[in-house]
């Protein structure tokens, strides 16, 4: 993955303090996913001039170009989120950065389905049951970091403490587009 440098310590507290300050996890809106057995996933608008200096300086670098916005994904609910594969509506692949882990030990699991269920088709955005899938691996993501995910593969969050809160960079044209580098960009 190229290299994409990390969010100030000033931006970092920022971003958090304006999430606290805004976030109210009763709200049901049209960009929050799940139920209470599944999980949730939602997203939410970021401080609109933080917002705008983020743009302004990842598109300097050439990353992030034209019509990107920042956003934040916001896990809660139950200590996890259930296997399942994102809404092509929404993205396919992606980069996030970590705000807030969650936990201290919050994963995120990929699995297939297995070889009697491999044929049935999922529907994007609903949970998977657990008996139809075999484990792939995890990866314990750190704070301040961004990483990069295939949301097409069957994936999960476990052992959810808190929300975890990360924020995106996203397309508003529906999904991400070449790995959300132009084609000038080189990994």
């Amino acid at each position: 993955m190229p290299h994409i440098d990390k969010l100030s310590d000033e931006w970092t507290e920022e971003l958090v303090s304006y999430f606290w300050k805004n976030y109210d996890p009763h709200v049901i809106h049209e960009r929050r996913y799940g139920n209470d057995h599944a999980g949730y996933v939602g997203f939410y608008d970021i401080d609109p001039t933080l917002n705008y200096y983020m743009q302004q300086y990842y598109r300097s670098r050439n990353i992030f170009l034209d019509g990107w916005n920042f956003y934040y994904q916001v896990l809660t609910g139950i200590n996890r989120v259930t296997p399942h594969i994102d809404p092509k509506s929404q993205r396919t692949q992606g980069y996030l950065y970590l705000l807030d882990t969650g936990g201290d030990n919050v994963i995120t699991k990929f699995w297939k389905l297995k070889d009697e269920y491999a044929n049935e088709p999922q529907e994007e955005g609903k949970p998977i049951d657990d008996h139809k899938l075999d484990f792939v691996e995890e990866h314990k993501l750190g704070l301040g970091e961004w990483w990069f995910g295939d949301y097409t593969k069957i994936h999960s969050v476990e052992n959810l403490e808190r929300p975890r809160i990360t924020i995106i960079p996203y397309l508003a044209t529906v999904e991400y587009r070449e790995c959300l580098y132009s084609a000038k960009v080189e990994s």
